[in-house]
């Protein structure tokens, strides 16, 4: 039986994105819809150097749900990337709350990505501000300021999905290093099965282990979302392609 889920994120889901077409083919999904992207926020345009992305309630895919079939399941994850915009923590949980209601209207259970807290206290100031300057050089955060608001958000989240009866996936914390919020390579493939067990915990993963192809590989990295602003010139995209194995992976 056929699925259909969607997952909604930042530049950790844009960078496992084969690792979890592969895990996801291997439980038998068949379309999976991705807002993601590297910075991207749930309630406002974000920006990195020479792109700029809609919100993730901005998306194209809020138009175009009620049109398709009903969705199996969602993963909100990559909730932390908007403590680095300034954003208070009342208005992220807002804003992942609306976004995880119009995902239960289409019929999907939601799953919900926690902070990676386990890697982040074990930031130092000086690896803190090194992180930052690389990953968000035009969003300054006080050091002091982001430890309190990333224990406080988390501890928000939790009690959010034990209220809205939601699932919660864990990061582990070997799957950072230097980095504290990127999973690492070599771990992709575990927060990639991961993923999919949470997204359909009563499947059981085929016998055969899905392969992504070098070909797919190289469409997964072309695939562009449907808008998105690059050096200032607008772009659209068709945001969609199917793989070899059947998947179908929307870009929005």
């Amino acid at each position: 039986m056929s699925a259909r889920v969607a997952i909604l994120g930042a530049s950790n889901i844009a960078l496992a994105m084969p690792q979890l077409c592969a895990a996801l083919s291997q439980s038998g999904v068949q379309r999976v819809d991705l807002v993601c992207g590297h910075g991207r926020s749930y309630g406002l345009r974000s920006s990195i150097p020479l792109r700029s992305l809609p919100a993730i309630l901005q998306a194209p895919l809020w138009g175009e749900l009620p049109a398709q079939p009903m969705l199996a399941a969602a993963l909100l994850t990559d909730v932390g990337n908007d403590l680095v915009y300034g954003v208070p923590n009342s208005t992220i949980l807002a804003w992942v709350e609306e976004a995880a209601t119009r995902l239960e209207v289409c019929g999907a259970r939601i799953v919900l990505g926690g902070v990676p807290l386990a890697s982040l206290r074990q930031l130092t100031r000086r690896r803190f501000e090194l992180v930052r300057r690389v990953l968000f050089p035009f969003h300054p955060l006080r050091f002091e300021q982001a430890q309190a608001q990333i224990e406080d958000l988390q501890h928000a989240l939790l009690a959010l999905a034990q209220r809205r009866s939601w699932q919660v996936l864990e990061p582990r914390a070997q799957w950072y290093g230097l980095d504290p919020i990127h999973v690492r390579r070599r771990c992709r493939p575990e927060f990639a099965a991961m993923v999919a067990q949470q997204l359909l915990p009563m499947r059981e993963a085929g016998t055969q282990p899905v392969e992504v192809t070098p070909v797919d590989l190289v469409r997964l990295r072309l695939l562009r979302p449907r808008e998105e602003r690059l050096a200032g010139c607008t772009r659209h995209g068709s945001g969609q392609i199917r793989l070899s194995g059947g998947l179908e992976v929307v870009c929005h």
